[in-house]
């Protein structure tokens, strides 16, 4: 397993405030950067990103993990839906900025665990032009219209993972998407919203490698 140098970079987002993140940066030259936006509870340390992000820094990557904890913040958690798209919008947006000047990248990865699928959404809408673009959507929330809409338009190499014991599995809305667009999808029987299985941890790990396979695939 591969490890690069840990920083944070300086990224002013909603109303300036400072973004948490944390940089993994190759000492070698490289094009491929990729940023993880995590889910409402589920951190960029927990099982899914962290062995997403070594698999990405294991192929010569630099890697972005926005470390937002929006479910900590009375602010944000007491703010409109109007203000919290705005808040989000601003933080993401602002990320991607900060991490696109740090070298000449060619090629881009976006990862997007639940609430952070939505995040991807806000980016893209702002309009992104790359050589090369691959989007990983990680157990959306497809119950929004607005994340559904985005998935079945987008033009960039996809790949949706979901379960089908998650309480966003819609097998309609997947039809649509599998039928309709070049998005890859895999789902796992009995996963949950994290890929788990409730109470079966063999089982559990078992998806975790199953995931971290169609990844590592979905990349090449």
């Amino acid at each position: 397993m591969r490890f690069f140098p840990m920083k944070t970079l300086k990224i002013k987002g909603y109303r300036n405030r400072l973004v948490p993140n944390t940089f993994y940066s190759s000492e070698n030259k490289t094009n491929h950067v990729a940023i993880l936006y995590p889910g409402w509870e589920y951190t960029n340390q927990m099982p899914l990103l962290f062995y997403t992000r070594q698999l990405l820094i294991n192929r010569g990557a630099d890697v972005l993990c926005v470390d937002y904890s929006y479910s900590c913040n009375n602010e944000f958690n007491n703010s409109s839906n109007i203000e919290k798209k705005k808040w989000i919008t601003a933080d993401v947006i602002s990320a991607y900025k900060s991490v696109i000047c740090y070298r000449h990248y060619r090629e881009i990865t976006l990862i997007g665990k639940s609430l952070g699928s939505l995040a991807v959404v806000y980016l893209l809408q702002m309009g992104i032009t790359l050589e090369k673009l691959k989007i990983l959507w990680i157990t959306p929330a497809l119950s929004e219209n607005e994340l559904q809409k985005a998935i079945k338009e987008c033009k960039y190499e996809s790949l949706l993972i979901i379960g089908t014991e998650d309480r966003f599995y819609d097998p309609d809305v997947l039809y649509q998407i599998q039928k309709n667009t070049s998005t890859e999808v895999l789902i796992i029987q009995d996963a949950d919203h994290n890929l788990g299985i409730k109470g079966e941890i063999i089982g559990s790990i078992d998806n975790l490698k199953i995931v971290i396979d169609a990844l590592n695939s979905f990349l090449k």
